[in-house]
């Protein structure tokens, strides 16, 4: 077979074409730290690799929302933690109020607390996380405790037993359900005949405000399918409505891992905050009611209120304590999911890069190897490529 000097070129340049494609190849390695720069390179590692990735990404913002979760259960516990030294401390007032005798000025005094600290856990009801409410359920831009009046824009359905303080303005085609409790200072501007009630002062059938509406009085619980006519408004200082009806089953759940979720806010305090404010309306009106002059009320009869109140307290604070310990509980339990998260994200990332990441003494050692192997075939080819047949002639 004949060889010429045009077949021995092309022979030279594709085998320096190899080798300094082989050079290359151990320099991309060096200089970016990874086994292979395109996925034509390798498509298993690339597809491990991607997988992998998707896996640290995912870990991350589960970790992310671990964190998210943990700081809002850590106000969370922080209020709890306040309303329970609060009623505590509206305990210790009834339990004073209720032995020995109350002249005028300890009455007044007594209220005064009772009602400054009513204020603060008006303000523990409204706490915030990020600027979001913790204890309205999805509609977190919504106060649990109403910081200003309320008018409302449009019809609104009672789901389940609300109070309303004096002071509120019911429109006219409102309708208060049978079971309604009317106050008797409200009976007669809205109408209603005691033939209207039951044995219990509550309303026997359906009620419709009639036209003009009025501002009512005194307290007033709505029962279950009552309706709040456009344009009533609500004072400042009462359950929000809109939280109140609405708040039950809301719970916000962060995804802490694939398919795992957990539970952060803490529901029933609509119920829990309802109760108190009946409870801080029956001592205000019935402490005011016995400063008036000729008042009917007796200190025997404050005293048997305020041993009342001291056991729908213990009440209180048994239900606080109850949503505490599930608090702590979940608390517990996003404390071993952000363990096993982090050790998760340490696993995928070494496994990324093991199956990425180069070795750099291989890598070093294989680029002197093939770097001497290039030097020495161009050493080769300026040998073999040098005669021509003109030095023959």
């Amino acid at each position: 077979m004949r060889v010429t000097n045009g077949m021995i070129r092309n022979n030279t340049l594709n085998n320096l074409y190899k080798n300094i494609s082989a050079v290359n190849q151990s320099f991309a390695q060096m200089s970016t730290g990874k086994k292979i720069q395109t996925v034509s390179d390798d498509p298993i590692i690339a597809g491990r690799a991607i997988k992998l990735k998707v896996n640290v990404l995912e870990t991350q913002q589960y970790q992310k929302n671990a964190k998210e979760a943990r700081s809002w259960m850590e106000v969370t516990e922080t209020s709890m933690d306040n309303m329970n030294k609060i009623l505590e401390s509206i305990r210790t007032k009834c339990v004073q109020a209720s032995t020995g005798t109350l002249e005028e000025k300890d009455k007044a005094v007594i209220k005064t607390d009772i009602m400054q600290l009513w204020e603060q856990l008006q303000e523990e009801a409204n706490v915030t996380y990020g600027g979001r409410y913790v204890y309205s359920g999805y509609k977190t831009s919504e106060p649990l405790m109403l910081n200003k009046d309320l008018t409302l824009e449009e019809d609104l359905l009672v789901e389940k037993e609300y109070t309303v303080s004096s002071g509120t303005t019911i429109a006219a085609g409102s309708i208060l359900a049978k079971g309604s409790t009317v106050s008797k200072a409200d009976r007669a501007t809205l109408g209603i005949t005691d033939a209207m009630l039951d044995a219990d002062g509550k309303l026997g059938a359906d009620f419709t405000v009639p036209t003009g509406g009025t501002t009512l009085k005194g307290e007033l619980t709505l029962s279950e399918n009552s309706k709040l006519a456009s344009g009533s408004t609500v004072t400042a200082g009462n359950i929000n409505p809109k939280v109140y009806n609405q708040i039950s089953g809301q719970e916000m759940r962060y995804e802490v891992g694939t398919g795992n979720t957990i539970t952060v806010n803490t529901l029933g305090m609509d119920d829990t905050f309802n109760n108190l404010l009946q409870m801080m309306e029956e001592i205000v009106t019935t402490v005011d009611s016995s400063l008036e002059a000729g008042s009917t009320i007796t200190s025997d009869d404050l005293h048997n209120l305020f041993n009342d109140k001291i056991g729908e307290i213990d009440e209180v604070l048994a239900d606080i304590s109850t949503k505490t310990a599930d608090l702590g509980s979940r608390m517990a339990r996003l404390d071993y999911v952000d363990s096993r998260l982090t050790d998760n994200n340490a696993d995928y990332k070494e496994l990324l890069s093991n199956t990425e990441d180069i070795d750099v003494e291989e890598v070093y050692v294989e680029f002197n190897s093939r770097y001497a192997t290039y030097t020495a075939a161009l050493q080769a080819t300026s040998k073999v490529i040098m005669n021509t047949l003109a030095d023959y002639l």
